[in-house]
């Protein structure tokens, strides 16, 4: 077949505009299969047009030009921003063809003379590499993997199971194997090629159907405990717009949604927890070292510098102040919440501002489960690059002052160090719940949250759930939302746990250890889920155990196929 190589920018084109369509908002899953085969015809043949890698480059671009266009929305600079994030993410489509060439042509057959067949050497390296390539997207500038492949699955559960082996990018890897062994019988006719293209499939469905059938091993009885089990969360989804600055609009428009949906929640319903999304506090809660250090340029209400012991003192009456008001909350409705907020710690070396989830239960319930009282928080460990700091621009504020006052977010906040476990009381404190919390696109970051549970569990502080609160109304009513979610199915699938989502103009959703969506929000509607939750059954995930295999070994296979080699591959020019 000659097309592909005489129009690759077409044959290319070909390719993302598949992907797009089997993707959110398109949903056309069983595109995903489809999607890599003409980028597999251009990696199989020997003859390589000239402008081949320009033209990959191109349609890349404007596949993630359509695809991420939502991140403008946050802000007017954020066009700027697209553009820059289209353009660094169109380099890895160029990348994935010619390290996989450079194996197939040039490595495979000094290597092997003789004794590996193009066809063979494709088969091998094209997953491989792929997933290589979604290892350093999920890696460089802190790692961007929505909008994978592999996404194109996430309502066909039984297809995605192995993500507990090999992780999301092992099931993009198994989807590239079945285009590998289509693209080789469309080319060149190969009947042998049929037995490949039915395996990967075959694996997906058949460790599927075993996974979502077997019986769940349960580490205690439930029968022992009639009353408290399951544990009922409700999940508070509002529609209020994202804003960079919160004034008391925003904030009065804020407490009255949500707090009036909480106090609906808590009547009716009595939840054994309530979770509001990210940010949905919208007061500061500020925390004191007791050596805490004056910020440069603090001044009284007769603008009059601080000193340090004034300062210290002024801050020993606020901050009980600040957390006073968060801990009537819980207090008054007689329930646990977890909310969003933002927290500042002044400490010696100055204050540390935080995106944090928030964890406060009533003073008056008489529950002796917690190692601390009042107020409980997880700090945020994996920021985003531009909507939450700017690479850099701490360490070029230390040359230049007022370097920070040229982004509508100063260099950023602080980075959270630990993972964290809050225990959730369940039947009047009889039992409890350890929910893993992560916010907002940590959910995007599968390496992170299997850290964050492997860490966890070697504490013997094991997760029982997985708890996300995320704010998605900076994107309106685009299709983020979906790719939020869809990463949210994988990590359930690949750390075996169930997933609760609380998330501001949605999907707030409840997802089963088997990424099954139990129940999901309308988007862009208040609403408001009871979610069901138990003790977490034992299930192993060899994901959360040893997922670190599932990164160096692409990762070897990656770096051995960047090393230039002559190849056999001739040039052709295009039509």
């Amino acid at each position: 077949m000659d097309f592909p190589h005489r129009h690759p920018f077409l044959t290319a084109l070909a390719s993302v505009i598949l992907l797009w369509l089997a993707l959110p908002p398109g949903g056309v899953w069983w595109l995903g299969f489809l999607a890599p085969v003409p980028w597999i015809m251009l990696i199989f043949d020997q003859r390589r047009p000239k402008r081949l890698y320009r033209s990959l480059y191109a349609c890349g671009f404007i596949f993630w030009l359509f695809e991420v266009h939502f991140v403008r929305y946050p802000h007017p600079i954020n066009n700027v921003l697209l553009l820059l994030l289209a353009g660094y993410m169109g380099v890895y489509l160029p990348i994935f063809v010619a390290v996989s060439r450079n194996l197939v042509h040039g490595i495979f057959p000094r290597l092997f003379v003789g004794k590996i067949s193009p066809a063979v050497a494709t088969l091998l390296a094209a997953p491989v590499i792929y997933m290589a390539c979604d290892i350093l997207r999920g890696w460089v500038l802190t790692g961007y993997l929505m909008g994978s492949l592999c996404h194109t699955l996430y309502r066909v559960p039984v297809l995605i199971q192995t993500a507990d082996i090999m992780g999301e990018v092992g099931v993009s890897g198994l989807m590239v194997f079945t285009a590998a062994a289509l693209a080789i019988l469309i080319s060149r006719r190969n009947l042998k090629m049929l037995i490949p293209l039915a395996l990967a499939p075959a694996i997906m469905y058949g460790y599927g159907m075993m996974r979502m059938t077997e019986r769940t091993p349960v580490r205690m009885p439930y029968s022992a405990y009639p009353d408290p089990w399951p544990a009922r969360i409700a999940l508070i989804q509002g529609n209020i717009p994202a804003v960079v600055e919160v004034d008391d609009k925003t904030r009065e428009a804020t407490e009255r949604q949500y707090f009036g949906m909480m106090w609906e929640v808590a009547d009716r319903r009595r939840p054994d927890l309530i979770v509001l999304p990210e940010s949905m506090y919208r007061r500061d809660v500020i925390f004191a070292e007791p050596d805490a250090a004056c910020p440069p340029g603090v001044k009284d209400e007769n603008d009059v510098p601080y000193t340090e012991d004034t300062f210290r003192q002024r801050l020993a009456e606020i901050a009980p102040r600040t957390q006073e008001n968060l801990q009537s909350i819980p207090d008054a409705l007689g329930i646990p919440l977890v909310t969003g907020g933002s927290v500042t710690v002044y400490k010696k070396s100055g204050p540390e501002h935080y995106n944090t989830a928030l964890y406060v239960w009533p003073r008056n319930q008489g529950i002796d489960l917690y190692k601390i009282q009042g107020i409980d928080f997880y700090a945020k460990m994996h920021l985003v690059p531009f909507g939450e700091y700017v690479p850099f621009l701490r360490a070029l504020a230390k040359w230049f002052p007022g370097a920070e006052s040229l982004s509508p977010i100063g260099a950023g906040g602080g980075v959270g160090e630990t993972p964290r476990v809050f225990r959730i009381a369940v039947g009047n404190g009889r039992e409890h719940l350890n929910a893993s919390a992560n916010i907002c696109f940590e959910s995007t970051v599968g390496r992170l949250i299997r850290r964050q549970v492997a860490t966890l569990t070697q504490n013997h502080q094991t997760p029982d759930i997985l708890l996300n609160i995320s704010d998605n109304g900076w994107f309106r009513n685009s299709h983020e939302t979906q790719l939020h979610l869809a990463c949210g199915v994988f990590r359930a699938v690949e750390n075996r746990r169930k997933l609760l989502i609380a998330a501001n103009f949605g999907i707030s959703a409840e997802i089963d250890e088997n990424g099954v969506i139990l129940q999901e929000a309308p988007h862009g509607q208040p609403h408001v889920l009871i979610a069901s939750a138990e003790k977490w059954s034992g299930r192993r995930s060899l994901y959360t155990e040893y997922g670190w295999l599932t990164i160096w070994l692409p990762m070897v296979f990656f770096a051995v196929g960047c090393v230039r080699q002559r190849t056999a591959e001739q040039r052709i020019s295009p039509v």
